[in-house]
């Protein structure tokens, strides 16, 4: 799945929330595979789980920011199940774009690899 095909709004101001706002999304890939997963907005973070149906929790947990000294974000595992590049390129590229701390959690199963 790649990045582009989720949609975040841009949390970069400096508008306050007084709750969560969560979202839930389904994506049909391909071949009648589908991936489900939340995005929860926090004020100036967003909270991304990502799995497919059978793999239904959070295998592992990758956080990112920017910063001034790099145009690269820095990220950092929370929670390792198994490979985590996924999720830490996930992470990386939204927080990059949308200039806001991530936490990404990815689990997808092995005939997603593609």
């Amino acid at each position: 799945v790649s990045v582009s095909h989720m949609e975040i709004q841009n949390t970069s101001s400096n508008k306050e929330y007084s709750s969560p706002n969560i979202e839930d999304f389904t994506i049909n890939c391909s071949n009648n595979r589908f991936v489900s997963g939340h995005i929860i907005y926090l004020n100036q973070c967003a909270y991304i789980w990502v799995s497919s149906p059978s793999l239904n929790d959070m295998g592992n947990l990758v956080s990112a920011i920017s910063t001034k000294f790099d145009n690269m974000p820095l990220s950092t595992t929370l929670i390792s199940d198994n490979d985590d590049s996924l999720s830490q390129g996930i992470a990386i590229r939204l927080a990059r774009k949308f200039n806001i701390q991530t936490f990404v959690s990815c689990n997808l199963s092995s005939d997603y690899e593609d």
